[in-house]
């Protein structure tokens, strides 16, 4: 069996080689995940990017599959963190979520918890270079 979780934190890797920390949070249901990736720079800077496919097709693999100790399809939100080669993956579970809230406004407080006192910068979602005339 593959290894989802190592899978999943090289392809968060990939999308931002320099990040000091980087999340990805994703809320996933039978054929639907909303997910997001954050990452802070040396310079104390939080960014917010669009997953890759690669990374957004894993972590959907890896709610479906699960793990050796991680039920399939058992979890309803994922917090997977990578602070220099530190692993946090916290999961919040169906008796755990609220339904009457949406996506954005769980993600603020997931945010202001794993990277606090700093605000994220999203006007660059797709993580394009701009290019001076």
């Amino acid at each position: 069996m593959r290894e989802l979780i190592q899978l999943i934190g090289q392809a968060l890797a990939v999308q931002c080689p320099n990040a000091t920390k980087a999340l990805v949070y994703a809320e996933v249901q039978d054929g639907v995940i909303a997910s997001s990736v954050f990452f802070e720079t040396t310079d104390a800077q939080l960014f917010f990017r669009y997953p890759s496919d690669d990374l957004e097709d894993l972590v959907y693999e890896f709610w479906e599959a699960g793990a050796d100790r991680v039920p399939a399809r058992s979890w309803r939100a994922l917090e997977y963190s990578v602070v220099k080669n530190k692993l946090a993956v916290d999961f919040t579970f169906p008796e755990q979520f609220n339904e009457s809230e949406g996506h954005h406004e769980r993600r603020p407080r997931v945010i202001a918890r794993q990277f606090p006192g700093l605000k994220p910068n999203y006007s660059n979602p797709d993580g394009h270079q701009s290019i001076d005339a």
